[in-house]
């Protein structure tokens, strides 16, 4: 929003010369001294004017930087919150649903938590996150 301060300036020039005649009698001296104090006057308000502007640029930039910043914030929890199937060894469960009911722990096998599936399969997840797959008669269940 762009402010036009030039019909404001003019009138406040024409207020302060108008009060300063009415307050003296006529004197040429007096009339310069007079004329000064009212272009320093106005020169003070074209200053508050200009610092208005800046301001109003500042506060215009200030709330495009927090645009800025509550889109990053929105993007980085976006990036915090994926749904990841990995492997949770503590509860003994992965990603997949159908698998939590019927897997048992049994073991281990080379530091590795050994699982028995539905069928009887004697495996471990490695690195990967793959079954790998082991005699079954490592399980000890």
């Amino acid at each position: 929003m762009t402010l036009s301060f030039k019909p404001f300036l003019v009138n406040q020039k024409i207020k302060l010369q108008h009060q300063s005649r009415e307050a003296t009698p006529f004197n040429v001296q007096d009339e310069q001294n007079q004329e000064e104090d009212v272009n320093e006057k106005l020169k003070m308000l074209a200053e508050d004017a200009g610092n208005i502007k800046l301001t109003n640029k500042i506060f215009k930039r200030m709330k495009n930087l927090k645009i800025v910043l509550i889109t990053l914030s929105f993007i980085s929890l976006l990036a915090c919150s994926s749904t990841d199937d990995s492997i949770d060894t503590d509860l003994g469960t992965t990603g997949s649903s159908s698998d939590v009911d019927t897997e048992i722990k049994c073991g281990f096998h080379n530091g590795n938590q050994l699982w028995k599936g539905p069928q009887g399969g004697c495996y471990y997840y490695n690195s990967s996150g793959n079954k790998t797959y082991v005699d079954r008669d490592e399980c000890d269940c």
